[in-house]
């Protein structure tokens, strides 16, 4: 079992959601309405899904080759 935490499949996975909630709070609430500029929230939105993207690559390459190792 792998004890390290800060595998790059836990970053990319916690860099993405939080840009993605960080979108949300711009998008859907006026909390931050000026924190990300209205034309750059694609850009950052596709930023995030690449991110998880990439993670749900990583996990799924880390579990074929546990389930190959078994």
């Amino acid at each position: 079992m792998n004890k390290n935490t800060f595998t790059p499949e836990t970053i990319f996975r916690a860099l993405g959601l939080a840009l993605l909630l960080l979108v949300v709070l711009v998008r859907g609430t006026s909390l931050f309405p000026n924190l990300i500029p209205q034309d750059k929230l694609l850009y950052v939105s596709i930023t995030a899904a690449v991110l998880l993207i990439i993670a749900f690559y990583l996990r799924n390459k880390r579990l074929n080759s546990a389930e190959e190792e078994e």
